[in-house]
């Protein structure tokens, strides 16, 4: 027969390994999505970085189920990889001065 004593240590081991395994997946992709995606959905990416790291166990899996389903629903343009933060400059032309 099963310690049920030793049951509920290799459940709480099990969570304490998870912990830290599911922040870093939320991280990682909290972080892969382009500031597009954040914005065609509505999200709020600092925001949502605030939840993921303050609130344990439950930040991420919240961040799992409710931001990552939206930001994967996002138009197609805003989760391509080539559009991950582009800086357009104006390039400013001055007169050609003749002496």
């Amino acid at each position: 027969m099963i310690n049920p004593f030793a049951l509920a240590e290799l459940l709480l081991a099990a969570l304490l390994l998870s912990v830290p395994v599911l922040l870093m997946v939320a991280l990682v992709d909290l972080a892969r999505h382009p500031r597009i995606a954040w914005d065609a959905t509505g999200q709020n990416q600092a925001a949502w970085f605030f939840v993921v790291t303050l609130i344990g166990f439950i930040g991420p899996m919240l961040y799992l189920l409710m931001a990552r389903p939206r930001l994967l629903a996002a138009p197609p343009r805003a989760n391509h990889p080539s559009m991950i933060d582009t800086v357009e400059l104006d390039v400013v032309r001055a007169p050609l001065v003749s002496h």
